[in-house]
């Protein structure tokens, strides 16, 4: 009995348990006959391509996904969020819903200005602010951000804030869905250490990435899933093997995307396609740009790169009139200064734009074909008919992306990566003049990645389209860039780096 009693205590302690779980997500069923215990110490990597189920997976830990056969340990839904905390793109979707009903509500009370700041949203977590923040604050950077308003924030930023405020609740399973996305190489490498710091006995981490390489040491299991059902799981030794990843990954060979040119291309501009004249942008009396001057041409393609918070996403949002203070700047698009009596839709017909911001108020109940056919009337939605050329031009690019299986789903219930594919395709099924990609291969399986990469280069080969390009991967530039845009750390007394990369 004593013996008994002691191989008890030293046995891991069960944390979460799926018993034979299959789970409902809308309209189907997934995962049929899951099993997964998650014992205490033990920390997790879950791979596989978009759309695999791997984001409903981790859902269902915290109770978000019925089960509809087999049994969930705990089992009371409450348990489950107080032992699991998540970081995920939908949260800062549903931070972001959240501000924006919660505007409607300040314009009613006369606080139109009161916008919630990176400090409010920490201090709403379990344990005070005071109590354990200052620790947390110093190791993400995040000091200089708490008096901004979170919608102010880069996408990288915005992703530190989101960990450092789960941390506070103290969990003891710590799920973070694709973390690194939108991150520079200094602050994946400083989150890549507290990650492995954060692997120890005490709890349990799961990691769930599309990529390799990102995966910490202290992983200690793996599991991979495709195509709704789990492949593998087990050590990481055991698992992660050249056979096993051939297999989950495995697919038909990628042919090139063809490029769906128009019947008649438009003639190259003599005018500078983009000029920033001495721009400068602030946010609540700090800088974001300060005195950038860049100009771009015809024939060239652009690569913009810094570090996060460098005000990358501010000039992207500037060229697409996403942002307000283009009116306030010397800012001149196809040789017309904004705000000279241009509207925004003649801008948006000539200028094809996918990021971060724009996918999260993208929540329409459209299916992903009506999405890509939105690309020719620049709306968020489909007012309007599209032609027999239009539909047929959009269903070869979907086609081409590997995408064409998802014309007839809800975007809505489309996994993180599938939407990305699709905005993809919205912004460059009319092939304008100027395509602005954001970080577009953020959230993409590698074969989804080459596939962008690929048809970013075609396009360039092959039409009169010119790219500016936003990664922090440097291997994920297409070949085709010309030129790289390098904005620095610190606005202030720095000046933006521009180089031809010929």
């Amino acid at each position: 009995m004593r013996l008994r009693a002691l191989a008890t205590e030293t046995a891991p302690e069960e944390l979460i348990t799926l018993d034979n779980v299959t789970l409902r997500l809308r309209d189907r069923r997934i995962l049929a006959g899951t099993s997964w215990s998650i014992r205490r110490g033990e920390h997790w990597a879950v791979i596989g391509p978009n759309g695999a189920g791997k984001t409903t997976l981790v859902r269902a830990l915290r109770g978000e996904v019925p089960a509809v056969q087999g049994k969930i340990f705990p089992a009371d839904p409450r348990r489950l969020q107080e032992r699991v905390a998540c970081v995920s793109f939908e949260n800062h979707r549903r931070l972001i819903e959240q501000e924006n009903r919660q505007d409607e509500a300040r314009c009613f009370s006369g606080n139109a200005d009161g916008a919630t700041s990176v400090r409010q949203l920490l201090e709403d977590a379990s344990r005070p602010l005071a109590e354990a923040g200052p620790e947390l604050i110093e190791r993400f950077g995040i000091g200089r951000l708490l008096e901004r308003g979170i919608r102010t924030l880069s996408n990288g930023e915005i992703r530190r804030v989101l960990i450092a405020r789960v941390l506070l609740a103290g969990p003891e399973v710590l799920v973070l869905d694709e973390p690194f996305d939108g991150l520079d190489l200094p602050a994946r490498e400083n989150l890549a250490a507290m990650i492995g710091a954060l692997m120890n006995p005490a709890g349990s981490v799961i990691l769930v990435t599309h990529r390799l390489s990102q995966i910490p040491a202290q992983v200690t299991h793996v599991m991979g899933i495709r195509a709704g059902r789990v492949f593998f799981q087990g050590l990481r030794a055991e698992t992660i093997t050249p056979e096993n990843i051939a297999r989950l990954y495995g697919g038909h060979p990628l042919e090139p995307a063809p490029v769906p040119l128009p019947a008649s291309c438009p003639a190259i501009p003599r005018e500078a396609l983009v000029e920033f004249r001495n721009v400068t942008v602030s946010y609540g009396g700090k800088p974001v740009l300060k005195n950038l001057n860049w100009s771009m041409r015809a024939g060239e393609h652009w690569a913009l790169c810094g570090p996060n918070g460098s005000g990358k996403t501010t000039v992207v949002n500037l060229i697409a009139g996403e942002n307000p203070q283009v009116y306030a700047s010397d800012i001149r698009l196809f040789g017309r200064r904004r705000g000279s009596g241009d509207s925004i839709y003649d801008i948006r017909r000539r200028l094809g734009f996918m990021s971060c911001e724009f996918h999260l108020r993208h929540t329409r109940r459209l299916t992903a074909f009506e999405v890509v056919l939105s690309g020719f009337f620049d709306s968020v939605g489909l007012y309007r008919t599209a032609d027999a050329r239009q539909a047929e031009s959009g269903r070869s690019l979907m086609e081409a992306l590997g995408i064409g299986g998802l014309a007839d789903r809800v975007f809505p219930h489309l996994s993180f990566g599938e939407q990305r594919m699709v905005l993809l395709a919205r912004a460059v099924v009319k092939l304008p003049e100027l395509l602005v990609l954001d970080e577009p291969c953020q959230g993409l399986d590698r074969v989804n990645r080459r596939r962008v990469i690929e048809m970013v280069d075609r396009i360039c080969r092959l039409s009169v389209t010119h790219i500016i390009y936003v990664t922090h991967q440097p291997d994920e530039i297409p070949a085709c860039i010309t030129h790289r845009l390098a904005l620095p750390p610190e606005v202030a007394g720095a000046a933006a780096f521009s180089a031809s990369l010929g």
